[in-house]
């Protein structure tokens, strides 16, 4: 493994790990923007967030939530990341939270477009390094962010609360992989 993809999925890990001791809180070391893009027939509500002062090439974040979720509930991991330095995109899935389309669960394959249409977007950012993007999915966003990984090439996938039978592992695919599921999990097994 290349060193420096190394270095993003340690960075990516300890901002996670940051994240999940860092209480909800406001904080004034962020930019935030609501954003909003297609996919397919659908508008996507998102908030792009980067840290407040940085004029620099960072790497970027597509963060995905659970099952009739939205972006609101990843707030706590979404500024964790931003404050260890991440560009982040936190989306609201179609048929989620104040996107538009019909509540849908996992199988449905219109929902990779939702995570490629996220990786576009990030792509497009002047602050975002297009060759250092990844994603962190929780439950439905991570079935979605190993689905998105299937057809782009991002740099690591974070996989939270969804088990191996969702991810069809090969040596190749994916590539720096971290998949998180707690003792208690009731959805996915250890």
């Amino acid at each position: 493994m290349h060193p420096k993809t190394r270095l993003f999925i340690l960075i990516l890990l300890i901002a996670l790990l940051s994240s999940v001791l860092v209480h909800f809180r406001a904080t004034n070391d962020i930019n935030s923007t609501k954003v909003e893009f297609q996919s397919g027939d659908h508008n996507i509500k998102a908030v792009y967030m980067v840290p407040k002062g940085e004029n620099k090439v960072m790497p970027g974040i597509v963060v995905t939530h659970g099952f009739s979720g939205n972006k609101e509930m990843m707030r706590p991991i979404s500024e964790g990341l931003v404050e260890q330095g991440f560009a982040v995109l936190a989306i609201d899935v179609q048929g989620h939270g104040m996107s538009s389309g019909t509540l849908r669960s996992e199988g449905n394959n219109s929902l990779q477009k939702d995570g490629l249409a996220a990786v576009e977007f990030l792509k497009n950012q002047p602050e975002v390094s297009e060759n250092e993007i990844g994603m962190v999915g929780h439950s439905l966003g991570a079935g979605l962010s190993y689905q998105t990984s299937l057809k782009t090439d991002i740099s690591s996938i974070v996989i939270i609360g969804n088990d191996l039978d969702s991810v069809n592992m090969n040596a190749t695919h994916p590539k720096n992989l971290l998949m998180a599921i707690g003792k208690y999990e009731e959805l996915a097994s250890v």
